[in-house]
C-alpha cells in the first residue's frame, strides 16, 4: 500500500511501529563496516512517519489498534541487507499487525527529523505495568535461593518479540564491554547470527559439556594473563532442539572469579517451570508463546 506513495528515488521500504527502530535499520543500511559490500549511500535512505486513514470497512476500534508507524526507504539492492536486520532484530510490524494496516485507506509517507511529538509510548501504557509485574511475579514465585532479593517489575524490560530481547541485551552489552562473547551450548540460530554480524569476537563451545567449561576457563585463565576479559557468556536453559543445560552453577563462579556477565534464555524451560535468577546477571525471554498458548501474539522480555 505504502510502496504506491514512495518518494523518488526510493524503490523499496521498511515499516516499524517506532522511529527509534527505523533509525537502527537507517544506521545498519549505511553501515560500512557491517555492509562492506553494499552500504546504502545516506542520501538513499530515509525515515519517514507513515500516516494512514481508516478504510471503508473498517471499524474505528480496529483503526484506533494501529500505532504510529514509521518507515525507512532504501534503493531495491538492499533488500537482502534489511531482511538480515529484520531477522536479527526482532522489531518489525507483526503480520497480526500488517493486516489491519491493508484494511486502511490512503498511506501517506511524511519526512520526519524525529519521533513525531505527541505520540504515546507503549510502554507507558498500564497495560505494560501489568506484564511487567506478571513476569516479575513468575520469577518471584519459587526462588531457589529465598535470600536473594526478589526481581520487581522495575527489573522486568519488555520487547516486542524474544528475538528483539535478545537484540537490545546484544546492544547494550556492547555499549558497556566491546569484548568476547562465550557461546555455551549450541544456541537459537538467530542468536548466533546476531552475534556474527555484529562482528565482535565470539567462541561456540556447541556442547555445553564439562569440557566445554573447561575450555571456557581455560580461555579466562588466558585473558587474565594478558589483562583482559571477556565480555559475556550466553546459554539457553534447557538449548533447543537437544534440551541439554550446562551446569550453571560453575559458570556463574567462573563469572564472579573473572567479571563477565552470565546470560540465560530461559525460554525453552520458562519461569514456569524453572529459576535461573540465581546464576544469571540477565534473563532473556521470549513471551510469545505466554499469552495464550497458540504463538499468534509476539512479545519478549
Amino acid at each position: 500500500m505504502c510502496l504506491r506513495n514512495l518518494p523518488t528515488p526510493a524503490e523499496s521500504i521498511a515499516v516499524f511501529p517506532d522511529y527509534y527502530s527505523a533509525g537502527d535499520c537507517r544506521a545498519f543500511l549505511i553501515d560500512k563496516k557491517l555492509n562492506p559490500d553494499g552500504a546504502v549511500d545516506e542520501k538513499d535512505t530515509s525515515i519517514y512517519a507513515v500516516n494512514l486513514s481508516k478504510g471503508p470497512s473498517q471499524s474505528e476500534v480496529d483503526f484506533s489498534y494501529i500505532p504510529q508507524l514509521y518507515a525507512v526507504t532504501h534503493p531495491r539492492s538492499a533488500e537482502g541487507q534489511k531482511m538480515t536486520f529484520w531477522r536479527l532484530n526482532g522489531r518489525g510490524i507483526s503480520s497480526r499487525l500488517a493486516k489491519q494496516c491493508l484494511g486502511c485507506g490512503q498511506c501517506q509517507l511524511e519526512p520526519i527529523a524525529g519521533p513525531l511529538e505527541g505520540s504515546p509510548s507503549t510502554q507507558d501504557l498500564p497495560l505494560y505495568d501489568t506484564l511487567r509485574k506478571r513476569v516479575a511475579d513468575l520469577l518471584s514465585r519459587a526462588p531457589i535461593n529465598p535470600k536473594k532479593p526478589l526481581p520487581t517489575s522495575n527489573d522486568v524490560y519488555l520487547s516486542a518479540s524474544g528475538m528483539a530481547a535478545l537484540y537490545h541485551v546484544n546492544q547494550s552489552l556492547l555499549r558497556w564491554r566491546s569484548d568476547d562473547i562465550v557461546m555455551l551450548g549450541f544456541p537459537y540460530e538467530l542468536s548466533i547470527k546476531m552475534i556474527e554480524t555484529i562482528g565482535v569476537p565470539y567462541h561456540l563451545y556447541s556442547y555445553g559439556l564439562d569440557k566445554d567449561i573447561d575450555n571456557l576457563e581455560s580461555l579466562l585463565i588466558t585473558r587474565a594473563k594478558e589483562g583482559r576479559k571477556i565480555q559475556s557468556v550466553w546459554c539457553e536453559c534447557p538449548n533447543n532442539p537437544v534440551l541439554r543445560t550446562p551446569d550453571m552453577r560453575r559458570v556463574r563462579d567462573l563469572a564472579n572469579k573473572y567479571d563477565f556477565l552470565f546470560v540465560v534464555d530461559d525460554t525453552i524451560g520458562s519461569a514456569a517451570n524453572i529459576d535461573v535468577s540465581d546464576v544469571a546477571d540477565i534473563i532473556v525471554t521470549s513471551l510469545t508463546k505466554n499469552f495464550s498458548g497458540y504463538a499468534d501474539v509476539l512479545g519478549g522480555s
